[in-house]
C-alpha cells in the first residue's frame, strides 16, 4: 500500500484545519494521558498532524512523533520527528515509557500487523495505549477486526491488558468535552509491558 497516495501532505493539512476533529482532540487526549500516566518519555505512532506529540512536549515529555510522509515533519515542534512506513518494522535504539497509536491499526493493510505489533512491543519500556477501531465506515479502513481479536494479538505479542485501568481512562475521556471524536475512548486499550 503506498501511503504517500492515501495520505497526502494536503489530506492532513485539511485534518488540521477542522475545527472540533481529531486534531483539537488530539491535545486534549495528551493533557489527559500525561495526567493518568505520567510518563517520562513518549513515543506516537502514526502522529499525523503530530497534534498530540506537541501538546506532551509542551507539558515537558521529551515526545517522538513517527509518521510514513517526510513533510509531516512541518507539524512537529519540540519535538524529535521519525519518518517511517509503519508497514515495515520500526527499529530504534530508545525504548519509550509510553507508546502510544490513535487509530491508526485499522488502516494499515493486514499484511503489516506483524511488523506494527511488534514494533509496539518493541518500543515499550512501561505503558501502551491503543485505539483501533472495529468499524468497517472510517476513511480507508483496511484492517478491521473484533476488539477481542486485537485483546488476543497483542496479549500473545507479551503485553499485559489493563482491563481496570482501560475502563477508567476511558471514563475520562467520554466524559471530557475538549474531546469531541467519542472513537478515542471507544476503541481504547491500555497495556503495560513485562
Amino acid at each position: 500500500m503506498d501511503l504517500a497516495t492515501t495520505y497526502p501532505i494536503e489530506w492532513y493539512r485539511e485534518r488540521l484545519a477542522e475545527r472540533g476533529g481529531p486534531h483539537d482532540s488530539n491535545i486534549r487526549l495528551a493533557e489527559l494521558t500525561v495526567q493518568e500516566f505520567a510518563p517520562i518519555s513518549v513515543i506516537d505512532l502514526g502522529a499525523a498532524t503530530c497534534s498530540f506529540v506537541n501538546r506532551v512536549s509542551e507539558l515537558g515529555v521529551p515526545a517522538t512523533a513517527v509518521d510514513h510522509l517526510p513533510q509531516c515533519a512541518e507539524f512537529a515542534r519540540n519535538c524529535y520527528f521519525v519518518v517511517h512506513d509503519l508497514q515495515l518494522p520500526l527499529v530504534l535504539y530508545d525504548t519509550f515509557d509510553l507508546v502510544t497509536c490513535w487509530e491508526v491499526i485499522e488502516h494499515l493493510p493486514e499484511e503489516a500487523e506483524t511488523a506494527i505489533v511488534t514494533s509496539i512491543v518493541r518500543l515499550a519500556k512501561r505503558w501502551v495505549v491503543l485505539s483501533i477501531s472495529s468499524v468497517t465506515d472510517g476513511y480507508e479502513h483496511l484492517n478491521v477486526k473484533p476488539r477481542a481479536y486485537w485483546l488476543d494479538v497483542f496479549e500473545q505479542a507479551g503485553l499485559v491488558y489493563e482491563a481496570e485501568r482501560t475502563k477508567r481512562f476511558a471514563g475520562v475521556i467520554a466524559a471530557d468535552p475538549l474531546v469531541p471524536c467519542a472513537w478515542f475512548s471507544q476503541n481504547l486499550s491500555v497495556w503495560s509491558a513485562k
